[in-house]
């Protein structure tokens, strides 16, 4: 009994310090935790070994170029984090290596300058951020993905320069949101998708007038063909063929298919239905003047919205004149 009394305290001391390891909070599982950009600079020329991981602790704007010589992933826990290089490519991925993104967050890239890309993917390379913009007027692509790539960009790519908003080559690429190119030279191109790529676009691709929306391969392909799924504009190269899919988000009953509401609003026809094929946030406002047409939102919503004064003259989100109706 002595002897129990004795052991007694021991045992409770042991059951305590299980107890209290045992709920402890976990230490972080990545291999650098950084707070701000000079911690996340830090991280990159520390990493020297594939499969590690930054952890974002709050939202980082890092100035300068990011080169993926490893494969890493960047935890961005619920923060952004904002890659600007303004004369300079923003990411590299180097040749077989991969960038993946985890748990929340963006991750956003902005590069400029004279024949400078802002993301480039190298042969083999394997990468997701959010959104791509170029910055510069002058000669550059936003985005250069080269051969055997596997590339997704979540959100949108912008670009200001002269040679387009995408160039893939013999790659895989998915973008989720608008791919849009702002200059008017006349040598200018959206999407180039060329040595078999195929490109998938789930938001609107938008050019100036008298700029190529599309090259595949050799070709630019200006009238569309609606794939089997029911899904896709599906544009077709010619050697090896390469392919560009812009998703269709609504249609004009009874003539043709449409990966924007601006274009089918600029084709509609008096007495003509326009119906939805998805859900449509349209911001630049409606103006109908003339004719009279219908909306077929088929189960859909069509959410308009007038960010420019310029299309309906007064930010009115629709407007309808010269006897016309909606």
């Amino acid at each position: 009994m002595n002897n129990m009394k004795k052991t007694m305290p021991l045992l409770m001391a042991v059951l305590t310090m299980i107890l209290i390891l045992g709920f402890a909070a976990p230490a972080s599982a990545a291999d650098y935790d950084v707070s701000d950009s000079t911690e996340f600079g830090d991280a990159l020329v520390a990493v020297s070994a594939d499969d590690l991981t930054i952890k974002l602790l709050n939202d980082i704007d890092y100035s300068g170029s990011v080169t993926i010589a490893y494969n890493i992933t960047f935890e961005l826990n619920g923060y952004n984090l904002t890659v600007t290089n303004a004369s300079g490519t923003a990411l590299i991925i180097n040749s077989g290596k991969e960038l993946l993104i985890e748990d929340g967050g963006e991750f956003n890239l902005i590069g400029g300058g004279e024949y400078i890309n802002t993301m480039t993917v190298n042969a083999g390379g394997k990468a997701t951020v959010t959104n791509v913009n170029h910055t510069y007027a002058g000669n550059g692509t936003a985005v250069v993905i080269n051969s055997g790539s596997d590339v997704t960009i979540t959100g949108s790519i912008v670009a200001v320069c002269k040679h387009g908003a995408l160039n893939a080559n013999d790659s895989t690429v998915f973008v989720g949101g608008d791919v849009i190119t702002t200059n008017t030279d006349g040598g200018n191109y959206g999407v180039v998708s060329g040595g078999g790529s195929v490109v998938y676009i789930d938001g609107a691709l938008r050019v100036p007038a008298g700029v190529t929306p599309i090259q595949v391969d050799n070709l630019k392909p200006e009238k569309n063909e609606y794939d089997a799924s029911g899904t896709y504009l599906r544009y077709t190269g010619d050697i090896y063929p390469s392919y560009v899919y812009l998703l269709a988000v609504c249609e004009i009953v009874g003539s043709d298919y449409y990966n924007d509401l601006a274009d089918a609003l600029d084709d509609v026809d008096d007495g003509e239905t326009i119906k939805l094929l998805t859900n449509i946030n349209y911001n630049t406002g409606i103006y109908i003047a003339g004719i009279s047409i219908t909306f077929d939102v088929n189960d859909f919503i069509l959410n308009v919205t007038c960010l420019d004064d310029n299309v309906t003259g007064n930010g009115d989100a629709l407007e309808v004149d010269d006897d016309g109706m909606v």
